[in-house]
C-alpha cells in the first residue's frame, strides 16, 4: 500500500481496472481511425512507359480516384517525423477503371510535377479520391527497381521489397478487383 492512501476495496479496484481498460481501448481505436474506416476501392501498381518513365497504374474497382501522391521512404527519419512528399498529381475529373499516369510527364486530365527518380531512394506511390476516406492502395519501389521494370508489366506486391511481384497490365484490373471484392 502506498503511503498516505487508504486501501481500495477489491470490488472498486476491479471496476477501476475495467474502466481504465475500456478507456484505453477507446483511445487506441480512435487513434487508428483511417485503419478502421478507409474503404479500399482498388489497387495501385507501378510500370514503366516504353521510354522508361515510371507510370502509376491504378485499378479502380469502385468509386474513383483523382489524386496520386508519392512519399519518400523513411530512411534517416526519426519515428515521429512524417515521410517527405515527392509530389502530388491531380486529375481535373474523377477517374475510374484502369488508370495510367506517367509520373515524369503527366498528360491531361492529370497534372503534377515532373519528377526525377533517383536510384537509391524508395518511392511510395498511393492513389485515392482527394475528399473521401477511400484508397486504391499503394506500391513502393526504389528508382533502381523501377529501372528494371518492363513496359506492360505492373509491379503489385508492396510486402516483399527484395523480390518484385508483377502481373501483365492486361490482367491488373481484373486480378485487383477480384482480390478487393474477396476482402470486402
Amino acid at each position: 500500500m502506498l503511503l498516505g492512501m487508504a486501501e481500495t476495496p477489491p470490488r472498486r479496484r476491479l471496476t477501476t481496472v475495467f474502466v481504465c481498460l475500456g478507456a484505453s481501448a477507446m483511445l487506441t481505436l480512435s487513434g487508428c481511425g483511417n485503419l478502421i474506416t478507409t474503404k479500399i476501392i482498388g489497387g495501385t501498381g507501378i510500370t514503366v512507359s516504353p521510354s522508361g518513365d515510371p507510370v502509376a497504374v491504378i485499378a479502380v474497382c469502385s468509386d474513383y480516384v483523382d489524386e496520386i501522391d508519392i512519399a519518400l521512404g523513411r530512411e534517416g527519419l526519426a519515428d515521429d517525423e512524417p515521410n517527405v512528399h515527392g509530389g502530388i498529381w491531380t486529375a481535373a475529373e474523377p477517374q475510374s477503371g484502369l488508370v495510367q499516369v506517367n509520373l515524369v510527364t503527366p498528360e491531361p486530365p492529370w497534372q503534377g510535377p515532373n519528377v526525377v527518380f533517383e536510384d537509391d531512394l524508395l518511392y511510395i506511390v498511393g492513389s485515392y479520391p482527394a475528399d473521401e476516406d477511400m484508397s486504391a492502395g499503394q506500391a513502393a519501389l526504389t528508382g533502381a527497381q523501377m529501372a528494371d521494370l518492363e513496359s506492360g508489366t505492373v509491379y503489385v506486391d508492396v510486402s516483399d521489397s527484395d523480390r518484385l511481384t508483377t502481373t501483365p497490365i492486361s490482367e491488373f484490373l481484373t486480378e485487383t478487383c477480384e482480390r478487393v471484392e474477396g476482402n470486402s
